[in-house]
């Protein structure tokens, strides 16, 4: 009996504790994590019972409509810029490509020394092309050796075709789009400081949806070495069995990776 009033006591004194701490201003508590929805900011808050006990509840706190747009501003800076990064160590990097890849046929997949090059036969959009095609992949040398290994073993055109229809949504339609986006953003994101809540809200939805079309890519990409591996016997290769998969796999992402111009065309009347 005593120990139920102890413990309803204690449940009390814990619930007002709480009901402080979620009025209190929590700048600068390293544990918390928050959130900003709609001009409230949603906290985690941590009451230590004991040494080794800890009772987690969750609280909201009123933030100002200032903190909401600078809150907003800030998360489409930052996703700019991090992306700019990747545009700019791309250019690097492909400016130490060797000069012999130039001229080949544009069908071509070819893997050179452990590395997997795509060609086209424009020797002034070579690069670029290659270029916007490995920074869709992160430039992941451990994924692009890997799709060498058996983008090297091809001889089927029927599926270097296809593969290169593939290619050119992500280069073309996709990531061309994306960094005209980002380069063009980056230039007037000056103009954020006079959007509206509405419309900075609109494009960091869709900033955040185009650059999840590129993490869905590098992980059907990861699918598909996985599928070669498990279904690539020596120089048999299972035709039937590799349209299905890209059918299933790739379909889909290739038609909303198609949609992004559109998108891109809307987000930049915003900010022109």
């Amino acid at each position: 009996m005593a120990r139920g009033i102890y413990m309803k006591r204690y449940l009390f004194v814990l619930s007002i504790v709480s009901l402080l701490l979620i009025s209190c201003d929590f700048n600068g508590h390293k544990n918390d994590i928050s959130k900003v929805d709609k001009g409230y900011i949603s906290k985690i808050v941590k009451v230590k019972k004991s040494k080794n006990d800890v009772v987690t509840g969750k609280g909201k706190k009123e933030i100002s409509l200032y903190e909401v747009v600078f809150n907003l501003r800030l998360e489409i800076v930052n996703l700019i810029a991090r992306e700019i990064d990747k545009i700019s160590f791309s250019e690097l990097k492909i400016m130490r490509e060797p000069r012999d890849f130039y001229g080949l046929p544009f069908s071509y997949i070819i893997s050179r020394d452990g590395k997997f090059v795509l060609v086209c036969p424009d020797p002034k959009c070579a690069k670029i092309y290659r270029r916007r095609f490995y920074i869709s992949l992160d430039y992941n040398e451990n994924r692009l050796k890997k799709l060498g290994m058996f983008f090297a073993k091809i001889s089927l055109d029927s599926v270097i075709n296809l593969l290169n229809c593939i290619f050119s949504v992500v280069s073309c339609a996709y990531q061309l789009k994306l960094e005209s986006l980002i380069e063009n953003m980056n230039l007037k994101r000056n103009i954020l400081m006079t959007m509206s809540i509405k419309d900075l809200n609109y494009i960091k939805s869709n900033l955040e949806w185009i650059l999840s079309l590129r993490e869905a890519w590098n992980d059907r990409i990861n699918e598909l070495i996985n599928f070669i591996n498990g279904n690539f016997k020596g120089t048999e290769f299972m035709l039937e069995e590799f349209n299905h998969f890209i059918n299933q796999r790739f379909k889909f992402l290739m038609g909303e990776m198609e949609k992004v111009g559109i998108l891109v065309d809307v987000l930049l009347k915003l900010i022109i």
